[in-house]
């Protein structure tokens, strides 16, 4: 998104503010499930936290961007 109010060197702040902004938004819309999860499920944390992290991947929208991180799930929350 162009934010033609602001500077252009601005531009690319603006935007990590609001990819931010909704990522914090989409994890208070997630606390109801997590707050449901741990009363039916007895888990350890480490596991809980894996979960919580997992969803929040899967419920995100995709980085549209070139030159954007990808992370391997697999590698980054694997736990035994």
């Amino acid at each position: 998104m162009k934010y033609y109010n602001l500077f252009q060197k601005q531009w690319y702040t603006q935007n990590l503010v609001d990819a931010f902004n909704a990522n914090e938004a989409l994890w208070d819309e997630l606390e109801a499930r997590r707050i449901l999860r741990r009363t039916l499920y007895s888990l350890t944390e480490e596991e809980y936290k894996v979960l919580d992290l997992l969803e929040f991947e899967a419920m995100r929208r995709p980085d549209d961007c070139i030159g954007t991180q990808i992370v391997n799930l697999d590698k980054k929350y694997k736990y035994e």
